[in-house]
């Protein structure tokens, strides 16, 4: 059956957020992060490659910094996209979180010693704004609208080898499957990746 792009807002992501789950603790954690209102400010996908703004280029130096400003941090495979992007947070150094069972806040070890999933991404949006805000104001970079990224963010989990490997591919190939993206506003297809993803992860435990 022919995709319909109308049918667009069906096929965008969702967190997958275990409940209770303690997010301090040491694993692999795949997020994607959406530019507000989906604006392409970082560049555009030419001939399935991605060719970056200024901004889109910056946004690589902000990654790389993670972990010399959050402690226990380390980044993995990471891709800007026009109006979005994914990459692979690891925490380290603390009590583990991630595999098959992963465990959950009611009886996991509390870490102490390091940030949180949702604090490193709170970093990385507010020194990203930071610098695009002043690049408006110095270098006339195009204007977002209200904020630079949408509020909320997608995260999931990675539980074993198998899915770090088939998230790593989807990230760095990511801008040749542009026209199947689903956050891309002339999307005409479903990406295959998304398919496996939701046929993989889609138990009611992840709800």
């Amino acid at each position: 059956m022919q995709y319909d792009p109308r049918e667009h807002k069906k096929h965008n992501r969702q967190s997958i957020r275990l409940r209770g789950y303690d997010y301090s603790l040491a694993g692999f954690y795949f997020i994607t992060i959406c530019v507000n209102e989906r604006r392409s400010l970082f560049g555009d996908v030419v001939e399935g490659k991605m060719q970056l703004s200024v901004g889109g280029k910056k946004l690589y130096r902000a990654w790389n910094s993670i972990p010399s400003r959050l402690p226990a941090t380390g980044t993995d495979c990471f891709v800007v996209m026009p109006n979005h992007v994914h990459g692979i947070i690891a925490l380290t150094d603390r009590p583990i979180g991630c595999g098959i069972a992963p465990q959950v806040s009611s009886g996991a070890p509390v870490c102490t010693n390091g940030v949180t999933l949702p604090e490193i991404v709170r970093w990385f949006k507010a020194a990203t704004t930071n610098m695009y805000r002043a690049a408006i104001r110095r270098r006339g970079w195009p204007r977002y609208e209200k904020r630079l990224w949408q509020r909320n963010y997608y995260e999931h989990i990675i539980r074993d080898a198998e899915s770090l490997s088939r998230i790593r591919e989807y990230i760095s190939t990511n801008p040749e499957r542009w026209s199947m993206d689903c956050e891309n506003p002339d999307c005409v297809a479903k990406d295959p990746f998304d398919m496996w993803f939701e046929t993989t992860f889609s138990a009611p435990d992840n709800a």
